[in-house]
């Protein structure tokens, strides 16, 4: 009866273990003409402004009519 797989010596040469196997080298990284511009553009220009918070609509945009104060005397804000 063999021994079970943990009673092997750990230079036997099993896949991953000892001697036997290695792992694979890094990928060395393709050259980026794209990334390489806009890294010199951060250095250039500086860092992106931080984000904020989109106003609503109705908020940013300005009303297609005025309102016509002579029509309306209680829509005047107390002038």
């Amino acid at each position: 009866m063999a021994p079970a797989l943990a009673f092997y010596p750990l230079d036997y040469g099993l896949p991953g273990r000892g001697t036997g196997h290695q792992m694979a080298k890094k990928k060395a990284k393709r050259y980026s003409a794209t990334k390489e511009v806009k890294a010199i553009a951060r250095e250039r220009i500086g860092p992106v402004p931080p984000a904020h918070a989109i106003q609503p609509k109705t908020q940013r945009k300005k009303p297609k009519h005025k309102q016509d104060l002579l029509k309306d005397p209680t829509a005047s804000d107390g002038t």
